[in-house]
């Protein structure tokens, strides 16, 4: 999945500058980029074979995101620098849902055969 296969919208930016604190209007299209790529790293990191529009229907995988939002707002100049890729929670939360969604979503799929 590419980060342009994801469609972002005005809620999602505002909900993203409240999460981080910001004035509204600030940063919007750093954000817009950003929650692109945050949702597209989160779905490949989960399962990429999962339409987004499942995942989003998740409070774990929207609150994986802002983590990974968070984390790459704050860090803009210094990732070269970073130890980690991904910051822990990122990933424990990633692992956390990975087989809940698969689950339901084989389960809704075999409902609609």
């Amino acid at each position: 999945m590419a980060a342009n296969d994801v469609t972002v919208t005005n809620d999602q930016i505002t909900d993203m500058q409240d999460y981080l604190n910001l004035d509204t209007g600030v940063d919007e299209d750093t954000l817009k980029s950003l929650i692109e790529m945050a949702i597209a790293v989160t779905v490949d990191a989960a399962d990429r074979t999962i339409p987004v529009s499942f995942y989003q229907r998740y409070p774990e995988f929207k609150q994986a995101v802002r983590v990974l939002v968070d984390f790459m707002y704050y860090s803009r100049g210094t990732l070269s620098d970073q130890k980690t890729a991904y910051p822990p929670s990122f990933l424990m939360m990633v692992n956390s849902f990975r087989f809940k969604i698969r689950g339901d979503y084989d389960a809704s799929s075999s409902q609609s055969v």
